[in-house]
């Protein structure tokens, strides 16, 4: 592990947003070995819930969690926190993520296609 990649991620707050209970649990794992903090969300009203409450410095967020239709809780969230939060997005369908990081720049900060080692996620973060 890269010593001064892990020294950036120390300190951090890392909201997860998906609806894979087992995914989010591996995630929050790594996080804390990276010296992070991890918390998680199950569905858009929690990330917003959470995002007020935990001020994260980075959201990993599936794109087809429950209540994502029309992105206007990520909306919420930017408009809130702007500049101070990054949106990773992922999704296993790579057209429909490079789609979404494409017309909606100002939301999505970059994006993450499943399946991902966890190596990859962290080069991202």
């Amino acid at each position: 592990m890269n010593k001064a990649a892990t020294l950036e991620l120390k300190g951090k707050k890392i909201l997860i947003v998906d609806d894979c209970s087992p995914l989010n649990e591996v995630i929050s794992k790594f996080c804390r070995l990276w010296g992070a903090e991890a918390c998680l969300a199950v569905n858009a009203d929690e990330m917003v819930k959470k995002s007020r409450e935990e001020h994260p410095d980075l959201i990993l967020l599936h794109l087809h969690t429950a209540g994502m239709a029309n992105f206007d809780k990520c909306r919420e969230v930017k408009l809130a926190h702007k500049p101070d939060v990054a949106i990773l997005l992922t999704s296993s369908d790579h057209f429909e993520l490079k789609n979404a990081v494409f017309k909606e720049p100002e939301l999505f900060d970059d994006y993450l296609p499943k399946p991902y080692h966890i190596n990859q996620f962290y080069e991202k973060a």
